[in-house]
């Protein structure tokens, strides 16, 4: 049984979702929160039966989306335009927004901080609208069916009424992916 290590936050409902999406068998050991809002721990995994039989360890929301897609097989890319859009969007999700989600969740929790939050809010809202405006035809992020960019993304989605000034006012189309992303029986599951 895998066994999944992860302090309560955005990264461990990532990881979560994609557990429940493919079905794999998991326990979820909640380690200790964070001392800093700064620093949401990333999760780690343990797969006693790793991809060649001995056990792998694995760290990180977006590489563990990635390898539990792999070892499913399925919510992964299918065919070499997808893998591209899988590495774009995971390193867009996971090096550009999750970090300015953390910022401001950071200065929000120390008010009085050198940088105002308003600095903040702005630069994830401009981070939002390259994801608005990409979902504005489509119904998942990458092809044409719920994927683990999808399971990456959500979350922060979800946390943005309580994180922004505002949640997610101005963006329509990310309201509506979040709200159908949402209703999935997994996700219900691994949010709960």
């Amino acid at each position: 049984m895998i066994e999944l290590f992860a302090s309560p936050g955005v990264s461990a409902q990532k990881v979560r979702i994609m557990l429940e999406e493919t079905g794999l068998a998991y326990v979820h050991t909640v380690t200790p929160p964070p001392q800093d809002t700064l620093l949401d721990r990333p999760p780690s995994l343990n797969d006693p039966k790793g991809p060649d039989g001995p056990p792998i360890q694995i760290g990180e929301s977006a590489a563990i989306a990635l390898y539990l897609a792999r070892k499913a097989g399925r919510l992964g890319p299918e065919g070499p335009r997808e893998a591209a859009a899988f590495d774009y969007w995971a390193h867009a999700i996971s090096s550009t927004l999750a970090p300015l989600f953390a910022m401001h969740a950071h200065f929000r929790a120390h008010a009085g901080a050198a940088v105002p939050l308003a600095v903040f809010d702005a630069a994830v809202r401009k981070s939002l609208h390259v994801f608005e405006e990409h979902m504005a035809t489509r119904h998942f992020m990458v092809g044409e069916r719920f994927t683990a960019i999808d399971a990456l993304l959500y979350p922060h989605l979800a946390g943005a009424a309580t994180a922004l000034d505002g949640g997610l006012d101005g963006f329509p189309n990310l309201v509506r992916y979040r709200d159908r992303i949402g209703r999935r029986d997994a996700v219900r599951r691994a949010m709960a």
